[in-house]
């Protein structure tokens, strides 16, 4: 099986090294942002005015991002 192996000198490259490691929960919020997207879409499922809108949107991102280091 194939392996890869990944260097980051610490510290100049913490921010790096940080986007690396949590790189699944990001990639699972932005798949949550889609889906819901998606279901919107499909359903026309939307608030009265887009700031509300936007607002439920941020909260998926706030929910999914919660107690991973902003970069």
């Amino acid at each position: 099986m194939p392996t890869a192996t990944l260097t980051f000198h610490l510290p100049e490259e913490n921010e790096e090294h940080e986007t690396t490691i949590h790189a699944a929960a990001y990639r699972a919020t932005l798949a949550d942002l889609d889906q819901e997207l998606r279901t919107r879409i499909k359903h026309g499922d939307w608030p009265q005015n887009v700031k509300e809108m936007l607002e439920e949107l941020r909260g998926i991102i706030r929910d999914g991002m919660e107690g991973l280091p902003l970069l």
